[in-house]
């Protein structure tokens, strides 16, 4: 399953308006109001095209993964009633995005290479999350992020930068100003400890 990395500002909790407005549009997702998915684009379309931007190569791309999100959450809600409308959306959206460039791939219209963040987390979490499953996603997610405290502040960056946004190493050396050597080096490191940490924490790998 795709874990959720709530380890950004923009992902901290939202103002009681917000949280109620959310549920008003969990609301109308429950009741099969098809306003859910014109009032989840109005609310939050923006930001996940700027998710969806962040990880595919074009426009069009982003534009059908943020599509095929409500989609998903239509077919969600109900039975699950998010707890965060914003992390369950952006999750989906993220879902889509990973699975639709490994379509594009299967297809050779984008290079390989686009997908290796996510092949390389396939290594130790993989698929993806249904209903049944959301317990276990929260609690991977929990695990996870108790991880990355742990590293160091580059580290935890570097994580972050190739796992949740999907940049190539070369960009992230760049941003941080260190070789991609040493990147490639922080991940193999952060992904071996991970492995290490999950199997402890009773995950069955």
């Amino acid at each position: 399953m795709q874990p959720e990395l709530a380890v950004h500002g923009s992902d901290l909790p939202q103002p009681d308006a917000g949280e109620r407005e959310d549920q008003r549009i969990i609301g109308l997702f429950w009741d099969r109001d098809e306003r859910a998915i014109a009032d989840c684009a109005a609310r939050y379309g923006p930001y996940l095209m700027t998710v969806a931007r962040n990880l595919l190569p074009t426009e069009e791309d982003a534009e059908e993964c943020v599509s095929e999100t409500y989609w998903r959450a239509w077919n969600l809600i109900p039975p699950k009633r998010p707890d965060a409308l914003r992390l369950f959306l952006a999750r989906l959206t993220r879902t889509a995005a990973v699975d639709l460039l490994r379509n594009l791939r299967a297809r050779k219209r984008i290079p390989a290479y686009l997908t290796e963040p996510y092949d390389e987390l396939a290594e130790i979490v993989s698929g993806s999350p249904g209903p049944e499953d959301e317990a276990e996603g929260r609690r991977l997610s929990r695990a996870i992020n108790a991880y990355l405290t742990g590293l160091s502040s580059d580290a935890r960056i570097i994580f972050v930068l190739r796992y949740f946004y999907g940049e190539d190493m070369k960009t992230i050396a760049s941003r941080l100003g260190c070789t991609s050597s040493k990147v490639r080096s922080a991940l193999f490191r952060a992904r071996t400890g991970l492995k290490t940490y999950l199997e402890q924490e009773g995950f069955d790998l």
